[in-house]
C-alpha cells in the first residue's frame, strides 16, 4: 500500500471543523473530506520545482511531500509536511537539506528532538539536527443557538464548547553522501519520530521514493 498524501493545512482545517460538530457527525464529515482530498491532491505533492538563487549562485531543486497517518500507539493522527531542497553551487558543490514540519493531534507527550532514517528493514541512521523547534497550540470552538425570551426577543446562548490540542515540531537536517547512496539503492525507506512512548513511522515507497531518487539524481 503506497502512503497517503494530504496537505497538513487541509487536515488542520478538518480538525477545527470537528470541534464544531457532534461526535457522530464529525466522524462522517471527516471521512468524506479526507476521501475528497486524497483523490484530488496526490500529483501536487510529487511536483519537483527548479529555480535559481542569485544570492548564493546556486540552482535549487525542490520536492514537497505531505503525509497523513496514525501513530503506532493510536494517540492521534499526524501530518508530516516535507520540503526537500537540493542546492547545486556553480563550483559543483551539492547539498540536500530536509525541512520537516510534523503535527500531532494528541493529548500525549511533546515531540522529541530526534529523527531516524531507516534503510530497508532495520538499518537505522540518526540525523544530526541543524534546527529543532516545537510549539503547542490550543483551539477552542463554541456552538450556539437562538433562544426566544419571554418578551419574544431572541438571545444567542452557547450550548457547547469544544477544544482541540495540537503539538508541532520543525526539524532541519542535511542528507549525507552515505545516506543518499543508500536511499538510491533501496526500495524501502522510513522516517521515524518519537513523542514519549508514541512512535511515528512514515514510510516512503512507490511514487514518493521514486521522486526522491529523481531529485537526488538531478544535476
Amino acid at each position: 500500500m503506497d502512503f497517503l498524501f494530504v496537505g497538513y493545512n487541509d487536515f488542520h482545517s478538518i480538525l477545527k471543523q470537528m470541534t464544531k460538530m457532534n461526535s457522530k457527525a464529525s466522524v462522517l464529515w471527516v471521512f468524506g473530506v479526507v476521501a475528497i482530498l486524497l483523490s484530488s491532491c496526490g500529483s501536487r505533492s510529487f511536483r519537483i520545482r527548479e529555480t535559481y538563487d542569485a544570492a548564493v549562485s546556486a540552482r535549487r531543486v525542490e520536492l514537497n511531500l505531505s503525509h497523513l497517518g496514525r501513530s503506532t500507539n493510536n494517540f492521534g493522527l499526524y501530518t508530516l509536511n516535507q520540503n526537500i531542497i537540493k542546492e547545486i553551487k556553480e563550483g559543483g558543490e551539492t547539498v540536500i537539506t530536509v525541512y520537516d514540519l510534523l503535527k500531532i493531534d494528541s493529548e500525549g507527550f511533546d515531540i522529541e528532538k530526534k529523527v531516524f532514517i531507516i534503510v530497508g528493514e532495520n538499518e537505522s541512521h540518526s540525523m544530526e539536527l541543524l534546527t529543532f523547534e516545537k510549539q503547542f497550540d490550543r483551539y477552542v470552538a463554541s456552538t450556539s443557538e437562538e433562544i426566544m425570551r419571554a418578551d419574544s426577543s431572541n438571545v444567542s446562548v452557547v450550548t457547547q464548547i469544544s477544544e482541540t490540542k495540537q503539538r508541532t515540531a520543525r526539524f532541519k537536517y542535511v542528507l549525507s553522501a552515505d545516506i543518499l547512496s543508500k536511499i538510491k539503492n533501496s526500495n524501502q525507506i522510513s522516517l521515524q519520530y518519537y513523542a514519549g512512548p508514541d512512535l511515528i513511522s512514515v514510510q516512503l515507497k512507490g511514487r514518493s521514493l521514486r521522486k526522491l531518487k529523481e531529485l537526488i539524481d538531478r544535476n
